[in-house]
């Protein structure tokens, strides 16, 4: 038997998942699809149960027993020991003080990481970024998430709300954010709040490219609207953390030159460079499995 870890992602469409051996070798990623077509969204913690519990089944087969320590990347804020989410609001409510080891009946060791930390780990293990210091990276989904190292750390904060990044607030008029503050950049950007955004005109942001892509008008409003808070997010943020680089992740990422050459346009206007140096923006390279792979990695850091 070679021993190995395993880390699932569970975001607010998908889950997916990463092997990870004691060498710190990714053998295997994994989509975990719901045979109904349904969201993670759109079930309970049974579904979740049904879908890693057939996935550890097959992975028990193939390496001749069950993982040593198990992982689940989520949103949320996990206690400091990192048991359990200990504070989820609003959006996957079920998740907060979810036992992972009693609800899949595993004997040995669970661990819970935020989504976007884990995917910040994942990056950092790029030769080019693992020795910069003061690096942030903001992932773009159904949500804004975030994570940053400063000074050589990653900061994790008084309770662990540290790098919820998409939670500042970009207009003091907004909505109110599932944290209760006006305008955050989760709800500004976040493809959760699209439909809200755009009065019902668009439900997800590959439509709403697509759209602004063809030259329609109105998607070109509510595409360039959206990456303008984001740039004036970004602008913001470095000026209190005066990071190196910005990693930008998560499905919004996807959209690629459509996305990142106005909000350059944007930074360039927004963005104060003392000196002449402007941050530098990069597109995340781990793609859609950078969450279960960190969370592997964190995972990993833990029993070994």
């Amino acid at each position: 038997m070679k021993p190995y870890v395993v880390g699932f992602d569970l975001g607010g469409t998908n889950l997916k998942g990463a092997v990870l051996d004691k060498n710190q070798e990714v053998l295997d990623t994994f989509f975990c699809p719901d045979e109904n077509g349904k969201t993670i969204r759109d079930m309970n913690r049974f579904d979740w149960k049904r879908l890693m519990n057939r996935h550890l089944s097959l992975l028990r087969e193939t390496y001749g027993d069950l993982p040593s320590a198990i992982g689940v990347c989520s949103a949320g804020i996990p206690l400091r020991d990192y048991s359990v989410i200990g504070h989820m609001p609003q959006r996957l409510t079920e998740i907060q003080g979810l036992n992972w080891a009693e609800l899949l009946e595993y004997s040995g060791n669970t661990y819970v990481i935020n989504d976007a930390k884990a995917a910040f780990i994942a990056e950092l293990q790029d030769p080019a970024l693992c020795d910069v210091k003061n690096i942030m990276m903001l992932t773009l989904g159904t949500g804004v998430g975030g994570a940053m190292k400063v000074d050589g750390h990653i900061l994790e904060g008084e309770i662990g709300r540290a790098g919820h990044l998409g939670n500042i607030s970009v207009d003091a008029d907004g909505p109110l954010a599932l944290t209760g503050i006006p305008g955050g950049l989760d709800n500004l950007v976040g493809n959760c709040q699209l439909a809200e955004r755009t009065h019902g005109l668009y439900t997800d942001y590959i439509t709403l490219e697509r759209d602004y892509v063809a030259k329609n008008p109105v998607a070109t409003e509510y595409w360039l609207r959206m990456i303008k808070q984001l740039a004036v997010g970004i602008a913001s943020l470095v000026n209190v953390l005066d990071p190196e680089i910005v990693i930008i992740g998560g499905g919004i990422a996807n959209a690629g030159e459509n996305l990142f050459t106005p909000l350059q346009s944007y930074l360039d206007l927004y963005e104060w460079r003392p000196y002449g140096k402007g941050v530098k923006i990069i597109r995340a390279k781990g793609g859609d499995f950078s969450g279960a792979i960190g969370t592997t990695l964190f995972v990993s850091k833990k029993i070994w």
